[in-house]
């Protein structure tokens, strides 16, 4: 009859919250691409914009 090995790691298994930790890894992941997304976005429009549209949009 094998022997079960109850170490440490063993008996810190919790899957909860190893899913857990999984999620808020996922969520601060899709964050940091999204600002970063974002951002781009944002520094493309305001330096391409004045060159489309003349008038007061152009010198904000």
């Amino acid at each position: 009859m094998p022997k079960t090995n109850y170490d440490a790691e063993f008996i810190n298994y919790d899957l909860n919250a190893i899913v857990e930790e999984a999620n808020i890894a996922r969520a601060a992941y899709l964050k940091e691409i999204l600002s970063n997304a974002s951002k781009k976005l944002i520094s493309l429009f305001s330096a391409e914009l004045p060159k489309f549209i003349p008038g007061p949009l152009a010198h904000r």
